[in-house]
């Protein structure tokens, strides 16, 4: 089953939020990755492997082990769910108690029938979310929300969410001074959640216009939004079972 939330996956690279980390030079680093994941192919004691892919933003993370290493190209078993989205994304994060860094990889290709993955490329990166405390989920569709006080009223929609804050999409411009406190409104399919919440800043990219707020749960809210994760987590993992197999071509060395 897909991991909840936890530290470690507060802290893990998201697609388009992360950067190339160079510890020697790019060809060195590969190298050492390669002579790591050789390491805990040839001892299974040392196999903490763990990857990371996102579908619909939400962490698909599972173990792995490593069965082939060959000219730079490395063979892990991954669970099928890893695979399809390992797939749809070309790409992976991984981690291991044995690299200093994460490690992101190309994926060459997916064999579904067997689960298994041909990486290459390997290269360290850096996340700069790192100091981020809550895993930001994106919604698979706009929920209404809203931020109100005894002065004013913010209409909006939200896409991502987290368990520690929100980002507010609204049609005008900043309207709060940056510490105004109010009550975040969520309308979640089959709830209602009203958090005491503070603005902390204010972004606009292009026609986006984003308020971004920070809450704490109280126990109530936080089992209703842990019941809506745990949901979307099933909606997702039924999406992945019934994707189509990518086609599979011949692995030539």
């Amino acid at each position: 089953m897909i991991k909840l939330l936890s530290n470690t996956e507060a802290k893990v690279p998201r697609p388009g939020h992360y950067k190339l980390l160079t510890v020697r030079n790019a060809n060195e680093d590969c190298e050492e990755i390669v002579k790591v994941l050789s390491v805990i192919m040839h001892n299974g004691m040392l196999n903490d492997l763990v990857l990371l892919n996102y579908y619909n933003g939400m962490p698909i993370s599972f173990g792995a082990t490593v069965e082939q290493v060959r000219n730079g190209i490395v063979v892990m078993s991954v669970h099928s769910f890893q695979a399809m989205s390992m797939h749809l994304q070309n790409m992976t994060f991984l981690k291991s108690e044995l690299l200093p860094h994460w490690v992101m990889a190309n994926v060459l290709q997916v064999d579904r029938e067997n689960n298994l993955a041909y990486l290459g490329l390997f290269m360290y990166v850096h996340n700069p979310e790192d100091k981020r405390m809550y895993l930001r989920m994106r919604l698979p569709q706009l929920v209404e929300a809203s931020f109100r006080n005894s002065k004013r009223e913010v209409p909006g929609a939200v896409q991502e969410i987290s368990i520690g804050g929100v980002a507010l999409l609204t049609p005008r411009e900043k309207l709060l001074k940056e510490k105004e406190k109010g009550i975040v409104s969520l309308l979640l399919p089959d709830d209602r959640l009203e958090l005491p919440g503070e603005f902390l800043l204010y972004q606009e990219a292009e026609t986006l216009k984003r308020h971004i707020f920070q809450f704490r749960m109280s126990s109530r809210s936080e089992r209703i939004f842990s019941q809506f994760i745990y949901r979307q987590q099933c909606r997702i993992m039924e999406e992945l079972k019934n994707l189509p197999s990518p086609n599979l071509e011949d692995w030539r060395s």
